[in-house]
């Protein structure tokens, strides 16, 4: 005879099964949406600190003040407490930068990339990840430099390292997946909980309908319910006897 499952292995497929495929699937889902929204602020703060650089600088170079003072610095190193860098390019070399090399020295007079120049230099906005600065990837922003009458000088940029966004990534999914955890685990201990409550009344009366089927007509049924359904069979297995207690609760 095959091995039938019991009352608590169904309620458990019937209630968790679908739960944990949704719980899944929505985790799923939502660490994607919120891994794209994390990076798209990201852009969208290196964009407003590029913003800054262009128009910080643009203003020294439309006065003819340019230069590589302790007030620059100041302001070029700004937001390293943020994990920001900030760099100034004329044309495609950095002329003033936050970044320095394994050695401690400013990144200054090297060149970028050339197609990152050939981009901004068309006018365009750069934004990617990926980029190599220093031996770090860097999620990075450029726009261009220009003078009064339009022509394009250079670029301000700002990027962020990449490590440090994937952290933030790796954070974020670690907690949604930690929740998602929890309240699975929460589910299911009520899942149980509420099978055992309502298996216990009805393996009583089972074992009640038995004695009298084997002609033990002595005993009574003492069991609460607080399900009208099994309330009903309670009360129809003592009918069939004729006599007993039936305590249920509605």
């Amino acid at each position: 005879m095959k091995k039938k499952m019991g009352y608590l292995q169904v309620i458990l497929m019937i209630g968790c099964i679908p739960m944990l495929a949704t719980m899944v699937a929505l985790t799923v889902y939502a660490s994607g949406k919120m891994k794209d929204e994390l990076v798209d602020s990201t852009y969208l703060r290196l964009k407003a600190c590029a913003t800054s650089v262009e128009q910080y600088f643009t203003w020294d170079i439309r006065e003819d003040i340019l230069e590589k003072d302790d007030i620059s610095y100041q302001f070029i190193d700004s937001l390293q407490d943020e994990h920001i860098e900030q760099t100034l390019f004329m044309e495609d070399e950095r002329f003033i930068t936050s970044i320095v090399d394994k050695d401690g020295n400013r990144a200054e007079g090297t060149k970028a990339d050339p197609q990152i120049w050939e981009t901004v230099r068309a006018g365009n906005d750069y934004k990617t990840d990926g980029v190599e600065i220093q031996g770090e990837e860097y999620y990075v922003y450029y726009m261009p430099v220009c003078s009064d009458d339009g022509e394009i000088l250079g670029m301000a940029f700002a990027g962020e390292r990449e490590s440090i966004v994937q952290d933030a990534i790796s954070d974020m999914l670690r907690s949604l997946v930690l929740r998602s955890v929890c309240l699975n685990v929460l589910f299911i201990a009520v899942m149980v909980y509420l099978s055992f409550k309502i298996r216990k009344p009805l393996l009583t009366t089972a074992e009640y309908i038995d004695q009298i089927a084997n002609g033990n007509l002595s005993g009574n049924l003492e069991v609460k319910s607080v399900i009208r359904e099994v309330t009903t069979l309670i009360r129809a297995s003592v009918s069939i006897h004729g006599s007993g207690r039936v305590d249920a609760v509605f």
